[in-house]
């Protein structure tokens, strides 16, 4: 009921896009609930008045397995995809509109991977990059 008032909200472009996502949807959410938790305790630990080394270099390690995720997820639902086209491709006459939709969620989760991972990669060096090269350099000295 949630997922279906939502959807209403959208464009048809992104509902469209959603919709060929499929089951990998409720998964790359997963992957980025991780990715935003991780995002807001390396944030709170950071604007500590001496922030924990270890705990810092925990978080920014989640945060590099959120992207790691991210792709994991492209690449399994791709094969997913794949294997949906090739195992409906028995009969050549019906081959390609059988296969349309499976190979849709193989190129659309492949896109949706790799556009969330690298995007992840870039925002935690642009958001935090900086701050935890001081802390390792104010680590090193003492």
């Amino acid at each position: 009921m949630v997922a279906q008032l939502c959807l209403e909200k959208v464009t048809p472009e992104i509902r469209q896009w959603l919709n060929l996502l499929g089951d990998s949807v409720p998964v790359f959410l997963a992957v980025l609930v991780m990715f935003a938790t991780c995002t807001v305790l390396l944030t709170y630990e950071l604007r500590q008045r001496a922030p924990d080394i270890a705990k810092t270099i925990r978080y920014l390690a989640l945060l590099d397995h959120s992207a790691d995720l991210a792709f994991g997820v492209g690449v399994i639902f791709t094969a997913i995809g794949l294997q949906g086209a090739l195992s409906g491709s028995g009969n050549m006459i019906s081959t390609s509109s059988s296969m349309l939709p499976s190979l849709s969620l193989a190129l659309t989760t492949t896109i949706a991977g790799g556009l969330l991972g690298y995007a992840m990669r870039t925002i935690v060096e642009l958001t935090f990059g900086e701050k935890v090269a001081r802390l390792e350099v104010e680590h090193a000295s003492q």
